[in-house]
């Protein structure tokens, strides 16, 4: 003991600190192995949400394909069946169950599909058609709804 009463560090009051480090340790080891298993689950749910986005993005392409008109020309109904046909098949190749498809008579196809995988189940939709104006005419490349945007080196007026 030193003169003011306190135990010095070679003193018998540390006796029963002995082995605290190692607890410590193995504290901080089991709270990084929990995190590491939490990331490891929100990352398979992540995973299976792309899947099925994708799968949904892919079955709507397919099924556009199908029924790939000329602006202007409507699609016979058969067409339209074939088309949700085609995304499904499309869809089942990537692992997904089609949920729902539709196409209108311009030939958009809508899709949403379902993927089950490790206990996890997403939904994905997607459409996929000819881009359409209101007035059933192609867009110019970068017009926007309001008549056009200024392409590259164009510049806006200044005030």
């Amino acid at each position: 003991m030193s003169r003011c009463g306190h135990v010095t560090a070679t003193g018998a009051g540390l006796a029963g600190d002995r082995g605290s480090g190692s607890v410590l340790v193995i504290a901080l080891v089991a709270a990084v192995v929990v995190l590491a298993g939490g990331l490891a689950v929100l990352g398979q749910a992540g995973v299976v949400r792309a899947q099925a986005q994708s799968a949904a993005d892919l079955a709507a392409l397919g099924g556009a394909a199908t029924v790939s008109l000329p602006p202007g020309v409507l699609a016979a109904p058969g067409a339209l069946a074939v088309a949700c046909e085609t995304a499904e098949a499309v869809a089942a190749r990537n692992g997904a169950r089609t949920e729902r498809c539709t196409v209108d008579a311009r030939g958009q196809v809508e899709v949403q599909v379902v993927v089950r995988s490790g206990g996890w189940e997403a939904v994905g939709s997607a459409r996929a058609g000819r881009a359409v104006t209101g007035t059933g005419r192609r867009r110019p490349r970068g017009a926007g709804p309001g008549g056009g945007t200024p392409g590259r080196g164009a510049r806006r007026p200044t005030r």
